[in-house]
């Protein structure tokens, strides 16, 4: 089944240039932004710069969700216009999708915040980081500094580090399906559909444990060979754009992916197999 909605996945990706053409447009979006609220001098200025930021991320991702929802282990069809769906998709799921980004933002605040408790008190603090910024050379660079630092400093920072990949892969994964359930979800009210989907989506992938799991750990993979090649290949211009593409059209297979699965389990022809089948 799982190979199948690979192929399925790659092919919608291949034959559906919408999706990743939004995508890019999304991305040179936010590299425009981005610099205005890294140099916006007044506080208020920044501030509200967020929060459009914010309101663009919502409506872009209400839409796109739209989109990839829309093509969910259905037949190709290229003539479909897919601006409409996406217009259709952000006045339908902006308001959960937007509730379910701030959810995610602050879950993965806490997460940060509780790995570094964790970090503390297993390996020590950054005091010594912190007061070596002070004073810190402006021509070294972090490799130099890295490198400088004794036995003990360097175990308490890749200590921090590791405390923080663990964490971000177990928060990953338990969110992994947390978005289609937003907007597979349609009985919900909207308000709480974010909350409700939170328990949905870590149900579905408890329940299909082994299996999210496999892909969960294939993404790394491939993610991991990706972060290879491009250490490989250094600063040469073309082949950094041409492994950019690469990029783009992985993260569009992989979300693709997650869609498919969500909605082939829970549509599943096996009562046992759907997510649904326990509340029945």
């Amino acid at each position: 089944m799982i190979v199948e909605l690979v192929k399925k996945s790659y092919k919608t990706i291949v034959n559906t240039p919408a999706i990743t053409l939004y995508l890019v447009l999304f991305l040179i979006a936010i590299n425009l932004l981005a610099p205005f609220i890294a140099y916006a001098r007044i506080p208020v200025v920044g501030m509200i710069l967020i929060l459009c930021t914010f309101f663009f991320c919502s409506c872009f991702f209400a839409g796109w969700c739209q989109i990839l929802k829309e093509n969910t282990n259905k037949e190709i069809d290229k003539d479909k216009k897919y601006f409409p769906i996406f217009l259709e998709g952000v006045g339908k799921n902006i308001v959960p999708i937007s509730f379910g980004l701030i959810i995610y933002i602050v879950s993965f605040l806490a997460v940060i915040v509780l790995a570094s408790f964790i970090a503390a008190k297993c390996f020590g603090r950054l005091d010594f980081i912190f007061r070596d910024m002070m004073s810190l050379n402006q021509n070294m660079s972090p490799l130099d500094y890295i490198n400088n630092l004794n036995d003990n400093q360097k175990y308490i920072l890749y200590g921090w580090q590791f405390c923080f990949i663990i964490a971000g892969a177990i928060f990953n994964y338990i969110t992994m399906f947390y978005f289609p359930a937003i907007v597979f979800e349609t009985k919900a009210n909207i308000l709480l559909n974010p909350i409700k989907s939170i328990y949905t989506s870590i149900c579905f992938t408890f329940k299909n444990f082994f299996k999210t799991l496999g892909i969960y750990l294939a993404i790394y993979l491939v993610y991991f060979v990706l972060t290879i090649i491009r250490g490989f290949i250094g600063n040469n211009f073309i082949l950094g754009v041409i492994l950019l593409f690469i990029y783009i059209y992985f993260i569009c297979c992989v979300i693709m992916l997650i869609f498919n699965y969500y909605e082939a389990k829970n549509n599943s022809s096996n009562g046992s197999d759907c997510i649904g089948q326990d509340e029945i």
